[in-house]
C-alpha cells in the first residue's frame, strides 16, 4: 500500500469533513439551516484560500451530497413560485397603483 503524501491527506480529510457538513446540511429542516450555511461556506472559502482543495473538487462534492439528498438546485429551492404558490392571495393587493391603495 502506497504512503499518501502530507498534502493528498490533507486533502482527502478535508473533502470528507466536508462531505460530512454538507450531508449533515441537506438533511436538515430549511429553518434550521442558516448556521450550518454559513459554516459550510466559510469552511469551503478556508479550503479554497489554503489550496486544500480545487473549486471544482469542493463543487462536485456539494453536487453530489444535494444529490443524495434529493434536493434542487438553490436558485430552485429558494424561489419564489413556491412561495407564492403557497399563499397566491399575498400580492393582490400590489396588482392595484400605489395610489389607489387604501392606507
Amino acid at each position: 500500500m502506497a504512503m499518501l503524501d502530507p498534502m493528498q491527506r490533507a486533502k482527502n480529510k478535508y473533502l470528507a469533513r466536508l462531505r460530512m457538513m454538507a450531508g449533515e446540511l441537506y438533511s436538515m429542516e430549511l429553518a434550521q439551516r442558516r448556521t450550518q450555511t454559513a459554516k459550510l461556506k466559510g469552511y469551503i472559502e478556508a479550503g479554497i484560500i489554503t489550496h486544500l482543495a480545487s473549486k471544482r473538487s469542493i463543487d462536485s462534492v456539494i453536487e453530489e451530497e444535494r444529490a443524495k439528498a434529493g434536493k434542487r438546485t438553490d436558485y430552485q429551492s429558494s424561489g419564489s413560485s413556491e412561495k407564492t404558490a403557497e399563499n397566491p392571495g399575498s400580492w393582490q393587493q400590489y396588482e392595484q397603483p400605489a395610489y389607489q391603495r387604501k392606507r
